[in-house]
Parts: C-alpha cells; sequence; structure tokens
C-alpha cells in the first residue's frame, strides 16, 4: 500500500466518535456545575473550601501515581501499584474494619 502524499497542511476533521465524546464531557460539565451551584446554595461557601480540599487531595495522588509511573514504567494498571508499594499484611489487617 502506498502512502497518501501529505501536503504539508492541516486538516480540519473530527470523526463523529470524536464529537461524540466532546458533547458527553459537556453534559457531564453542565450536571456537575449545576449540582454544585444547589450545593452552594444550600451549604453555604463552605463547600467552596471542601471542593477545593477534596481537589488539592486529587492532585496530590495523580501527582504520586504518575512519579510512580516514571520511576517504575510498565504495562498494567494503578492498582499493580498497589500491590508493589502495599505490603500484603498491611491488606489483611484492615479486612476487619471494611465488614
Amino acid at each position: 500500500m502506498s502512502e497518501p502524499k501529505s501536503s504539508g497542511q492541516l486538516k480540519r476533521s473530527m470523526t463523529p466518535g470524536q464529537v461524540e465524546m466532546i458533547s458527553l464531557g459537556g453534559a457531564i460539565g453542565v450536571g456537575l456545575f449545576m449540582g454544585a451551584t444547589s450545593t452552594i446554595k444550600w451549604t453555604g461557601p463552605s463547600v467552596i473550601l471542601s471542593y477545593a480540599f477534596v481537589g488539592l487531595l486529587l492532585y496530590i495522588v495523580m501527582r504520586a501515581l504518575g512519579e510512580m509511573l516514571y520511576i517504575n514504567p510498565g504495562t498494567g494498571s494503578f492498582a499493580d501499584y498497589a500491590t508493589e508499594y502495599v505490603h500484603l499484611s498491611r491488606v489483611f489487617s484492615n479486612v476487619g474494619e471494611c465488614i
């Protein structure tokens, strides 16, 4: 098969799947925004601090996962890092607390 020759210019086109993902993301974003406004209305501005705190925690966790991926690249899921870095005896010590 021969490769098509590139003219060196960008092509403006999107697949239907890309458009669908953009619209899905927009719908989810609007839903979260509307849910947040009603929560702020009922609880006051303190919920903004809660959202900021949880966002900071998620940011720290994602940075830590990124560092682990950089140090130990490989295939698999992030659960593999939990298996590697958390000792098995610690996992079983919490089983009674979860029941």
